[in-house]
Order: C-alpha cells, then structure tokens, then sequence
C-alpha cells in the first residue's frame, strides 16, 4: 500500500472512494451468492429465522456505534497524536454496550422476537449471540478507523476474506440449522479482529503524519466529538429501525417464509445502497482534512455513483424475475414487485446518501436526522399500514416514495441556500453533452449512405477514402476524407435549411475567388470547392481542406491574428452605401423574422423584438456606411492557425457570408466571442463602436457607429444565423434561453438606464 502522505488530497480520494466501491462490489457480489447458497442449502423457515438473528444482530450493533462509525471518518483527520487513544476508547465503549444491549434484547425477546426463542432456552446460543454483537461492533468500527486514515484501501482484502470465509463456513454448516447462517456471518469477523487492529496499530498509526493534521485543524475537543456522534447516532438508530426493524414486523405479521422473501428483496439493493455509503464516507474524511476542496470531491463522488448505480439499478429491474430465480422458484413468485421497488429507490438514495455525507462534513446532524427520519418513517409505516392489505410491494412503495420526499427535500435546501441555479447548471451542460453526442450519433448514421453513393458516382479511380465525420450544432454535417489525392472536405445537408446554406457557403466561395481573380489577391486562406450538387436527395460540396488547427486558446497573439484575417475578408467587394430601407430590410427585419417565428417566443419578448426592431431603424435609417464582403460568423472556431507560427491559414464556414455586410459586425462578434459575452450593458455607455472596442483591439470600418445598436445587431444577425441553420437538429431550449432570452433582458434593462446623447450625426466614410 502506498503512503498517503506523499498522495495529493486528490488523487487520495478517488483511490480510496475507488477502495470503497471495490469493497463494496466485492461485499455485494460474495453476499449474494452467500444468501443464494443459503436459500439452496436451509429451509426457507431456517433461512427466515436465521436472516432474523443476522438481523437483530447487525442492528444492536449499529445502535452500540454510539455515532462513531462516522464520527472517526469525520474526526480521525483532525486528531493528530490523539489517534491511537480515540480507537481504543472507541472499541472498548462500543464493544461493551454491544453486549450490554444484546443482553437486553434477549431479556424481551418474548416480546419483539417471539420466533428466536433459543436465545433463552440454550445458554451457549445466548453467549454467541453476545459475543458475536460485540464483536460485530468493532468490526464495523475498524472499517471507519482504516477510512478516517486514508487507508481505505485495506477493506477490499479484508471485506474479501470475510466474505469467502463467510460463504465457506456457510456450506459447512448446514446441520446446524438456522445457527448455521448465525456462525457463518460471525465467526469470519471476529477471526479479522485481531489481525485487522495489529495492522493499524503498528503500521497505521506510527507512519501517519500528525504534524500535517494538526497544522490543518488542531487537536480535536472531546466535546466536538460527543456532539457530533450523539446526533449522528440518533440519525443511525433511525436509519436502522427503517431498515431492519421491517424485517421483524414482517416476520411477526406474515411468518418466516415471507420474511425470507422480504430478506432477499431488501438485501440485494441495501447492496447496490452501499456504493453511495462508501463513496459519501470517503467523501466525508478527505473534505475533513481538505476543506477548501470539498464541493470538488463531492461533485466527483456524485458522478461515480451514478455511473456505478444507475445502470446497475435499471440492468437489475428488467432482470429481477431471473435473479430471485437463483434463490428459488418461491423468491421470484413471492418477492420481484418489491424487489424492482427497492431497486429503484436506490437512485433517489443517492442524493440522499451525497447530501448525508455533505452535512456530516459540515457537522449539521440536524440536516441528518431529517433525512434518516423519512427514510425510516415510509417504509415503517408501509409495513404497519400496507403489509395486511398489498403485502411486501406496500413497503417497497412506502421506500421509493420516501427516497423520492427526501430528494424533494434536498433540492428545497438548496435553493434556501441559493445553490440550485449552480446544480441546475451543471445539471444542463450534462443534459447538453449527452443530446450533443445522439445528435453527432444521428448525423454519422444519416450520412452513411450518402458517402457511399458518392463514393460510386465518383467512380472506382477516385473514391472517398478515410471518413471521420466532424462535430457541429446545425443540421450541416461535414465529413473529412483522407483520399489518394489529399484530405477533402464533405458537406451534407440533413434539412432544406442546411441545403440552403451550402448553397450561400458555395455562392460565397466562388464570388471571392472570381474577384480575386480580377484583382490579383493572393486566395490561399480559402477553400476552394471541388464539386457540388445532389445525391440521394441531399445537397452536397466537395471542397479542399486547409491545413492548420483551431485556436486552443484566446490570446493576444491569435486575437491579433483573427482580426487580420477577417479583415483581409474585408476587402473583397468594399463600396459606400447607404443604410435604407432595403438594406435595413436584410440587415434588421428578416433576423427579426427567422427569430420571431419560433414557437419558444413569448408575447412579452416578442414586444421586445418590435421595440428593438424600431430601435435599429431609429439609430441606423439614413447613414452613409462602408460595406464589404464580410464572414458573418466571426470567431476563432472558423479559423485554421498553423501550429508553428500561429499565422492563419483557412478561414471556414461562409453560409453566413454576404456581400454588402457591414465589415463592423464581424469584428464587434470577434470581439464578443472572447469576452464571453455581448457586453450590451457596456455598450450602451458608450457612444460608437470605437469606444467600446479600443484602438488596441483594431480600428473600425465605421468607427462613429452608435455602439449600442451596433452591438445588438450583431447579436441579432448571428443567434438568427444559429436558428436558421437548425431545424431538423433545432438548438436546445437552454441555448435559447441564454443566447436570446437573457440578451433581450439585457436590452431592456440597457436601453432604460443608458445616458442621454446628443442628436445623432451623418455617419462620414471614406472612399
């Protein structure tokens, strides 16, 4: 094992949530095939009564931790030399009122467990059952003890040994009827004590680094300690008499046949329940010790119990009358509708699990007890209420319906707290990624064919080699081929709307070389298009690709670069116009109407669109303007840079391109894009597009152009170029919302608190 003093906080805390899921995992997959060889091997009445025993066992022991199974996860990191002294006082404390408990189960035993007489008629059943619960407790402790170390990597071995001498012991026992089930989980466990204890106190503890704990957080207060375990336990106790207090209620209402059946059920699920423990507990010692990294470690543990928990739950659920099958033919009639209720509310358990380990973090035992309450209290009361009537699916609805309140319950903290936007949205970028890649899935597969039949009209001497289909968020795919005569690029419109763009894209490209043609400019930074036309309905170019790699980075040096290249563009076709109701016409209402007319616009923002559409003609009707041939999707995406000495060497995608464009909204959208934003607010408090920008960032065609509205219509002209290029892959509603919605608030909000200005001027140009 390493040392995790030389491990960063990190690192440390996936290998050990990674030790504690593979523990789990193991736990998990030998406890099943423990529990399928017992159903096998014992009577479903010996497998009842025992699972009872096991039960009642593991249940005064969790109720005998006294809140220390998480209080030395939460506290170990903080207690520096004091170590070694806070285990001993644990096990002792915890040990004796094991025992201490366990003789007082079986003083009422007549009571709550009728069926587990032989704890009062056969004296060496009561001393096994003692030493055995005692026991128990320190070994549920020590798995705590080797986690709040940072050395969880130990419990796979150990979790491993116990499960295989559990499952051993269990095969050789099965002449002694139910006490054969008791045996076989005790005496592996208290087998490991000694081993397990010799191992931390020798080679643990002496090798820690306590002067790193203690510079992190002091030595800890006994009282810090006491309080937190004293609340944490009363969280345990009910989380526990939700979870193995059902097993007794349903031993006494519906026997032990169907209590082996609820058993089984709840079993297999508890174990799948486990992966979230573990990871929440790691979570909980390394932010104890990191407390500056605790959000990161939590949104890393959240991602890894999703993906270990859900597949597994769903995969289970299908299959859930197969696998009870292995317990026997009795399991699958008895116990598959509330088996695939107990699975399911394993997914809502994870945010509960996560939000248990957070407030442990934070010592918020209250925010603890809450949850364990609804957890306890549902299935509880589906079992007193439910159990006569519906049978076992009443508690396994109760559960999933207490899972689901506590997540409610989770997200109402939050957004108390003021964390639910920050979740909301990272919830949507994991939304977005996911419908990114079935998108790029449905492009690959629409393309296919089309590829293949141009492959064939192009006949056998050139054939499309190599394809590597490229990401886009339009419905424009565009294919990289690797052929004999070099790398080629293939456009492919999946809609009418994508074809037409080609159509610009192609019209664009051929204009520019045409008149570069006439004027001797140098046309290598552009692609030139090699073919076009239709194939199996759909429009296609073919053209050639430029060498080169997009932007990493927004620099000084590529912004630099960016502006020279698009201002290179600018030269192509350049005249004075005048900005009249024609040219306002495509610059300002047709953007207006590709935006409008989609159905996410509300009343309230069409208004605004009326109100901006006025504001544009206000500001712009009547100036004489530069015009030019411009890009109209300027950014450092659609630039192709040489990696050696950054100059550009391809300028992509001109389906936004126009002749008589004003050449300012290809810079103002440059310099948007690497400010991560339109700066609306800003724009409005200056007076022209100069101001805004800088002389540092390039002088401008028109440099006395009102800023504001300059800023707006090249944020009208590119969201509406977005919208117009997708309609068979429409962009998503968060896109909208942040691209048009927010920006409209902002217009709003820009226009009614920008400074008065003087009377507008004539607009003076130079030829």
């Amino acid at each position: 094992m390493n040392d995790s003093r030389r491990t960063h906080p990190h690192a440390r805390m996936i290998r050990n949530s990674r030790a504690l899921i593979f523990s789990s995992a193991i736990t998990s997959a030998l406890g099943l095939l423990f529990w399928i060889v017992a159903a096998r091997w014992f009577s479903a009445r010996e497998l009842g009564i025992g699972g009872a025993f096991v039960t009642s066992m593991t249940l005064i022991a969790g109720a005998s931790t006294l809140g220390l199974r998480n209080g030395l996860v939460r506290f170990l990191p903080e207690t520096g030399d004091q170590s070694g002294q806070l285990i001993a006082r644990s096990y002792l404390l915890c040990a004796s009122v094991g025992a201490a408990l366990a003789l007082v189960f079986v003083a009422g035993q007549q009571v709550w467990a009728p069926a587990l007489h032989s704890l009062q008629t056969n004296p060496s059943h009561l001393i096994l059952f003692v030493v055995a619960t005692a026991g128990w407790t320190v070994f549920v402790l020590q798995d705590s003890v080797l986690t709040g170390l940072h050395h969880a990597t130990w419990i796979p071995a150990e979790n491993a040994l116990y499960a295989i001498a559990k499952l051993g012991l269990v095969m050789a026992l099965p002449f002694a009827g139910e006490w054969g089930i008791v045996l076989a989980w005790s005496l592996p466990a208290l087998a490991l004590l000694i081993p397990v204890n010799v191992l931390i106190a020798r080679r643990l503890l002496p090798h820690r680094d306590v002067r790193h704990a203690a510079q992190e957080s002091g030595t800890v207060r006994t009282v810090s300690l006491v309080r937190f375990a004293a609340g944490d336990h009363t969280a345990d106790l009910i989380r526990i008499a939700g979870s193995e207090v059902v097993v007794l209620v349903v031993l006494a209402k519906l026997g032990p046949e169907l209590a082996a059946s609820y058993f089984i059920a709840a079993t297999i699920p508890a174990s799948i329940g486990l992966i979230t423990a573990n990871i929440a507990s790691a979570f909980v010692a390394e932010a104890a010790a990191q407390p500056g990294s605790a959000r990161v470690l939590l949104r890393r543990g959240a991602r890894q119990a999703i993906v270990l928990v859900v597949p597994a739950v769903l995969v289970a659920t299908i299959a859930a009358p197969w696998i009870l099958s292995v317990f026997g033919g009795n399991y699958r009639t008895e116990a598959t509708g509330v088996f695939r209720l107990m699975l399911l509310s394993t997914i809502p358990q994870v945010v509960a699990s996560l939000a248990v380990g957070f407030a442990r973090f934070q010592r918020r035992v209250s925010f603890v007890v809450a949850i364990f309450t609804v957890n306890a209290v549902a299935p509880l009361l589906g079992a007193f209420v439910g159990l006569s009537r519906w049978g076992l699916v009443a508690v396994g609805a109760a559960t999933l319906i207490g899972q689901c309140v506590v997540v409610a319950g989770v997200a109402i903290t939050l957004v108390r707290h003021g964390e639910a936007d920050a979740v909301l949205d990272r919830a949507a970028k994991v939304a977005s990624r996911v419908r990114g890649e079935a998108r790029h899935r449905r492009r690959v597969h629409a393309v296919a064919g089309v590829l293949d039949e141009l492959a064939l009209t192009r006949g056998s001497g050139d054939p499309l080699g190599t394809q590597r289909v490229m990401r886009t968020d339009n419905d424009t795919a565009v294919v990289m081929i690797e052929d004999r005569s070099g790398r080629r690029v293939v456009r492919l419109a999946l809609s009418d709307a994508a074809a037409n763009g080609i159509d610009r894209h192609v019209r664009a490209l051929t204009a520019m070389h045409g008149f570069a043609a006439t004027r001797g400019i140098d046309t290598e930074r552009l692609p030139l298009v090699l073919d076009t036309g239709m194939c199996l309905g759909h429009r296609f170019s073919i053209e050639t690709a430029k060498p080169g790699v997009r932007p990493a980075l927004a620099t000084i040096e590529s912004v630099s670069r960016a502006v020279e290249a698009f201002q290179w563009c600018h030269q192509f076709q350049r005249q004075v116009r005048n900005l009249d109701d024609d040219c306002l016409k495509s610059l300002v209402d047709e953007p207006v109407a590709v935006l409008t007319a989609d159905n996410r616009v509300s009343r309230g923002d069409l208004a605004t669109f009326r109100a901006l559409r006025g504001h544009l003609h206000d500001s712009l009707s009547g100036l004489d303007v530069i015009t030019s041939r411009t890009h109209g999707d300027a950014w450092l995406g659609n630039l192709l840079i040489d990696p050696v000495d950054s100059r550009v060497v391809g300028i992509l995608d001109w389906e936004d391109s126009t002749h008589d464009g004003l050449p300012d909204i290809d810079l103002l959208h440059l310099w948007t894009s690497v400010r991560s934003g339109y700066a609306i607010a800003e724009a409005y408090n200056d007076l022209t597009v100069q101001e805004l920008v800088g002389l540092q960032f390039c002088r401008m065609p028109n440099p006395t152009l009102p800023a504001g509205p300059l800023v707006m219509l090249a944020w009208l002209l590119h969201t509406s170029g977005g919208v117009r290029r997708a309609t068979e892959f429409g962009l998503s509603m968060r896109w909208f919302d942040q691209n048009i919605q927010q920006a409209l608030t902002h217009w709003r909000r820009a226009v009614a608190s920008a400074p008065e200005v003087p009377g507008r001027t004539q607009q003076l140009v130079r030829r």
